[in-house]
């Protein structure tokens, strides 16, 4: 919509009529983006919400998206055992080098 007024707007000669309809197209496209940018956010966090509901309720959040830490343990001469702290959340190897350096991710719900 914003962009055929441009094309149109451009090709004719300036009037303020013309002025009146480019303003009034360009205010009704950034009134239709500014009006889905709200419904997408509200539905986004009606979404999310719902989820944490059902976490709550069935206690399961099994394959639920969780954020990442990327934990560095240095100098190590074998893989650390992280079960000790398996209560934090999941522990994965993410790479290890020659120099005993062993890159972790932990995916927890705790900050």
């Amino acid at each position: 919509m914003m962009s055929a007024t441009i094309v149109i707007s451009s090709q004719l000669q300036a009037t303020p009529l013309l002025t009146r309809l480019l303003l009034l197209g360009l205010a009704l496209g950034a009134g239709v983006m500014v009006a889905g940018i709200i419904v997408g956010v509200r539905t986004a966090i009606r979404c999310h919400r719902e989820v944490c509901r059902l976490i709550r309720i069935t206690g399961d959040d099994h394959e639920t998206w969780k954020p990442t830490f990327h934990v560095l343990f240095k100098h190590q001469h074998a893989a650390p055992d992280t079960t000790c702290w398996d209560d934090l959340g999941s522990w994965q190897l993410a790479l290890h080098n020659q120099r005993g350096d062993y890159y972790f991710e932990l995916k927890t719900t705790l900050s």
